[in-house]
Parts: C-alpha cells; sequence; structure tokens
C-alpha cells in the first residue's frame, strides 16, 4: 500500500494517514518502537518507514481491509433484519439517537446511497426467491380421462 509522504510530516501525523490508526495509537506504537513521535519523515530511514509500514499492516486493520469489516458488519446485521440492521437500511440513526429534529446529515447520506443499495439487496432477494421456487416448485402429473 502506497501512502503520499510529505517529508515535513511527524511521524505520528504519518501513521494518523491510515484509516482506523488515531493518534494515541499512533503515540503508543512510536513509544513501543522507541522513536520521538515528532521527528519529521525525512529523518528516518527507508528501512524504518517500511518497519512502520510492515508493522500497522500486520498488527491493525487498516484502510481497505477496514472498510470491508465494517461493510461486512453492517450487511450481516441487515440479512438478519436485527432493529440496527434495519436503521441501516432505512438510512436512520443506529445508535438510539433522536430523530425529530436532528438526523439530517444521517438522512442526507441515505438519499445519495439509497437507490444503489435497494437495487442490490432487491437483486439479491429476487435471485434467491427464484432458487426456492424452482425447488419448492411440484412436477404435474399427466392425468388422462
Amino acid at each position: 500500500m502506497q501512502l503520499k509522504t510529505r517529508k515535513s510530516l511527524t511521524l505520528y501525523l504519518f501513521l494518523k494517514q491510515y484509516k482506523g490508526i488515531n493518534k494515541p495509537t499512533a503515540l503508543t506504537l512510536c513509544h513501543k518502537e522507541g522513536f520521538n513521535p515528532l521527528i519529521k519523515i525525512k529523518e528516518l530511514t527507508m528501512n524504518e518507514q517500511i518497519h512502520f509500514k510492515e508493522l500497522i499492516e500486520k498488527n491493525y486493520t487498516v484502510n481497505f481491509k477496514l472498510r470491508q469489516e465494517v461493510q461486512s458488519n453492517i450487511s450481516k446485521l441487515i440479512s438478519i433484519k436485527c432493529y440496527r440492521g434495519r436503521r441501516h437500511l432505512n438510512g436512520l440513526p443506529v445508535r438510539g439517537q433522536r430523530t425529530k429534529s436532528n438526523a439530517k446529515t444521517c438522512k442526507r447520506f441515505f438519499k445519495i446511497f439509497k437507490s444503489t443499495q435497494k437495487k442490490a439487496l432487491a437483486k439479491k432477494l429476487v435471485s434467491k426467491s427464484k432458487v426456492k421456487s424452482k425447488v419448492i416448485s411440484k412436477p404435474k402429473k399427466n392425468v388422462k380421462k
């Protein structure tokens, strides 16, 4: 994975560029490895930079894998039809926030992706129902009069 690195960045800011690594995690990583978090990237050798990248990718779920994991968790909630899954599907707040006067951002986000998610879900449901209907249907007997 390649991240754009400016040489003027500090080490912990460089580590924060990874999705899934926040400031406390970046600072603890620096201290565990024995580096000053405020050191500039240009002062590190290429081997040290590569070491940090490998350390992150080995021990943390970051970037694409993190997005994939979150998306699979949401789709699992939707498939088992629990309350949180229905809230995700309808584009409403999931964690109990009020919706009378707030949640405008959540609703706006839902409008953008509403059609694509529902179309994909509808295709899955239709394909499953076709498979079930083929299995359930009984063959007709030829009755001669």
